[in-house]
């Protein structure tokens, strides 16, 4: 009786391991249920992040070979490109997206992120394309590129 019992245990234990637990398994994020992650946690675990949707802020700027989102401004400005996310994108995709100039400030950017595309010179700490939205954190009639509180 008890090998009769440890066989049919061990033969469930094999079917479920092959075929899977439905209801145990995780859900890839759907872009609906999309969180927001920081550009720190994408840098530091870029094979977490690898070929996945993910949706960030900081600093963005457009400049020929250094069009890039900032951890901050003033990462930016002392250019430390490793704090940095380089953007496959051209100026068609901004002006489609309705981003006008100027190409600097605080944005959220979704897209896919790519651990190999490190962007010019390979200065950056990934890349993302295939950009689905960016949107200014900040009054795009202002002079300044802070964030927007209101």
């Amino acid at each position: 009786m008890k090998n009769k019992f440890s066989a049919i245990f061990l033969v469930t234990f094999f079917y479920l391991n092959m075929v899977g637990c439905k209801s145990l398994s995780r859900q890839p994020l759907s872009n609906e249920n999309l969180k927001s992650t920081s550009i720190i946690s994408v840098i530091a675990n870029p094979k977490t992040f690898h070929k996945k949707v993910i949706k960030v802020k900081g600093y963005f700027t457009m400049e020929t070979e250094g069009q890039a989102i900032y951890f901050s401004k003033n990462d930016y400005e002392k250019a430390i490109f490793k704090n940095a996310l380089y953007l496959y994108i051209s100026y068609d995709n901004l002006q489609q997206m309705g981003i006008e100039k100027p190409y600097k400030g605080y944005v959220e950017i979704e897209g896919t992120f790519n651990k190999n595309y490190l962007g010019s010179y390979n200065f950056y700490s990934g890349g993302i394309e295939n950009i689905i939205q960016i949107n200014r954190l900040y009054k795009k009639v202002s002079k300044t590129d802070e964030f927007d509180m209101d």
